[in-house]
């Protein structure tokens, strides 16, 4: 049995925006067809979340498929889904983190873990970049000076 593909995540993807869904079927690139069945539906109506847990009972592989910003559901889901995704993505904050039933912990130790190291490389770049601004006005350029005869 193949693993996932690209194909067959993408097919699951656009699955997560059908509501109660049961179980998402792909075709992988042999012809086979296969199952995930939803095992955990992940929903938060005040903020806009809304994603499946599925599991292929025959490999056990897990997928975890959540749906992308919506903003065609009403203008005021479309601001709260906005404003979570800002939250999360600019501010690193998210009520997520807050209720631990919804969001696994090693999840967010992983977000906070790479949102500190994206944070330190841009830290190193920009006082690399300061370096050689430093550099370039304090090193004297020698000139040469025509001498009239």
């Amino acid at each position: 049995m193949a693993s996932l593909t690209d194909q067959g995540a993408s097919k699951i993807a656009l699955e997560t925006y059908v509501r109660n869904t049961e179980n998402v079927r792909i075709e992988l690139p042999d012809g086979e067809k296969v199952t995930y069945n939803v095992i955990e539906t992940i929903e938060d109506k005040s903020t806009g979340l809304h994603g499946y847990v599925l599991e292929n009972e025959i490999t056990n592989e897990i997928v975890i498929s959540f749906e992308g910003t919506q903003t065609k559901n009403g203008f005021t889901q479309s601001v709260n889904d906005i404003q979570e995704d800002i939250n999360v993505i600019v501010l690193g904050d998210s009520s997520y983190t807050v209720h631990s039933q919804l969001t696994h912990q090693m999840f967010i130790n992983i977000y906070y873990f790479y949102r500190l190291y994206v944070f330190i490389v841009v830290i190193y770049v920009v006082f690399y970049c300061f370096l050689c601004l430093v550099n370039c006005f304090l090193v004297k350029i020698p000139t040469v000076h025509k001498t009239t005869s």
